[in-house]
């Protein structure tokens, strides 16, 4: 053999090397991209879970939270600090999720049910009140969102107020 076939036979080993290479890179980067969208959708779980934990654990709390999302206007300063932690919280916690989905890194049947929770407390008359407040602290993206979703009606939910309410 002279030194051309040599040549051409190191061409095609190295060609077939970087289609291995290739699909082995296609590879790693699926697994990669499944591996992501398990821990965005974790960090959201734990996050909608820590929400839920809070008034869970301490009623007071609770009590302030309903009286917050229902609107009542004389939340004692106190009061009112607690459920705007809370209510920013549930939008970070939003804003993290809708951010994870915008990339592909929340499949679309997780993040249409963290919608359906989140829509529940975006349309209360509290909520509302401190939107109109804090949206400031959000992203443009995350915002002009949340105001699509306060006024969505094509898929409606039970409003977090009546949910909780004594009167069902």
């Amino acid at each position: 053999m002279n030194l051309e076939n040599w040549a051409a036979i190191a061409e095609i080993l190295g060609a077939i090397a970087v289609v291995v290479t290739l699909g082995y890179l296609a590879v790693q980067i699926r697994q990669s991209g499944s591996a992501t969208r398990s821990a965005n959708a974790t960090t959201v779980l734990i996050n909608t879970q820590n929400l839920a934990q809070a008034p869970m654990m301490d009623r007071e709390l609770a009590d302030i939270i309903l009286r917050a999302i229902a609107g009542e206007e004389e939340l004692a300063p106190p009061d009112r600090l607690a459920a705007y932690a809370w209510f920013y919280q549930l939008l970070k916690t939003g804003e993290l999720a809708h951010q994870s989905y915008l990339h592909g890194e929340l499949d679309q049947e997780y993040w249409d049910a963290s919608m359906s929770f989140y829509r529940s407390y975006y349309q209360t008359p509290g909520f509302r009140t401190y939107w109109s407040e804090r949206k400031g602290a959000f992203t443009p993206g995350f915002r002009d969102a949340v105001e699509k979703w306060m006024s969505d009606s094509s898929t409606p939910v039970t409003r977090a107020d009546k949910l909780y309410s004594a009167d069902l």
